[in-house]
């Protein structure tokens, strides 16, 4: 069976400021209230346009979903990669990634927060294959750090529990961690290093 695509907007969309701040605002609100809870109606309001004016720049509510996902895994992949390029061995290297995943999701813009995690699965099948790519890159530095630490004799299969694992520590934050509380950022990531590895 053929998926349907979902037609993202064109290049000249995406680099209006009007484009950045409807992605801003969608992926507050839905953070907030979660893609089923937030209408059209509410987006529009949020950044003062019409229903119709917002379909114009997407197309549909789940264009816009997309958008969003994709922004922030994006802005994660690219947090992480600048950060890791600056440690020279394995454990530093996977320390810097874990904090850099923790500051994208907890300190970082909306659309890297919870959003990321939480809401893809919102999307239809046509979306989600839409952004497998991206999330399949996102797992394979993980796996390829994993390896790099604990060396490649260790079972791929293990790696990956390690990986899940490792990511429901660090996403389960959301849930519980308050910035300016007794713990930070990197206070969490020195407790998964020694947690984990």
């Amino acid at each position: 069976m053929t998926v349907p695509a979902i037609e993202p907007p064109g290049k000249a969309a995406r680099s209006s400021s009007r484009y950045a701040e409807i992605i801003r605002e969608a992926a507050q609100l839905f953070r907030e209230r979660g893609y089923a809870g937030t209408t059209v109606r509410d987006l529009a309001k949020a950044v003062g346009v019409t229903s119709g004016n917002l379909f114009h720049h997407f197309g549909t509510k789940e264009a816009i979903l997309l958008c969003v996902v994709e922004q922030g895994i994006g802005q994660a992949i690219d947090l992480i990669e600048r950060k890791r390029s600056t440690k020279r061995n394995p454990r530093s290297r996977m320390a810097a990634m874990i904090g850099a995943h923790l500051e994208a999701l907890l300190e970082g813009s909306p659309e890297t927060k919870s959003i990321m995690f939480y809401e893809w699965w919102s999307l239809s099948e046509a979306g989600r294959t839409a952004i497998m790519d991206m999330r399949d890159r996102y797992e394979a530095m993980w796996d390829a750090a994993i390896a790099e630490l604990q060396g490649k004799t260790s079972k791929p299969e293990r790696r990956r529990v390690k990986r899940l694992l490792l990511f429901g520590a660090m996403n389960w934050t959301t849930q519980w961690y308050r910035s300016g509380g007794s713990m930070s950022v990197d206070d969490l990531t020195k407790e998964l290093m020694d947690a984990y590895f």
